[in-house]
């Protein structure tokens, strides 16, 4: 789960950061577009982590 608000993901879905299908008056998310987006975030990052590490990520 990404624990984002609704505001910033439409603002992603509005900047092109992640991409979304319209299916009718609905919009739907691939899995692999948000792994895609969640991907290219942590490529720009500058510090390390890991999903067993607890806490919060830490700068290199």
């Amino acid at each position: 789960m990404l624990a984002i608000s609704r505001s910033k993901l439409y603002e992603l879905l509005a900047s092109g950061a992640v991409r979304a299908l319209r299916i009718g008056g609905s919009r739907r998310i691939p899995v692999s577009a948000l792994n895609d987006c969640v991907s290219g975030l942590l490529a720009q990052c500058p510090c390390t982590w890991s999903p067993l590490a607890s806490g919060t990520p830490t700068r290199r």
